[in-house]
């Protein structure tokens, strides 16, 4: 069951949110976008720690869930554009790794 779920969800789901976290460092002002794109990566975030959380992988666990909540659409971190945008930057960077980890 853990092989179908890392080979079947990770992949596309990693794909769309680097596409929607370089999107967010586009110009745009439109505050929608950053809500939706919170509930993507948050889901998103939260899926890859379950899936390490069952896979024994406590350290990728804690840090799936950190950015999880860092994400999370209900409770907002005011870090600012930059701050945003820097973060931004390291989460696709970080989803980019754990893209080519993951088993073809």
């Amino acid at each position: 069951m853990k092989e179908n779920r890392q080979t079947i969800m990770p992949r596309p789901l990693i794909a769309v949110m680097i596409v929607m976290l370089g999107i967010a460092l586009l110009p745009i002002r439109w505050y929608g976008y950053y809500i939706l794109l919170k509930f993507v990566v948050c889901g998103g975030c939260a899926f890859l720690a379950a899936n390490a959380y069952d896979d024994g992988r406590k350290h990728l666990f804690w840090f799936w869930g950190g950015l999880a909540v860092l994400y999370n659409p209900i409770i907002r971190f005011p870090l600012g554009r930059e701050l945003w945008i820097a973060v931004n930057i390291l989460t696709i960077i970080v989803l980019i790794a754990a893209m080519r980890s993951l088993k073809k």
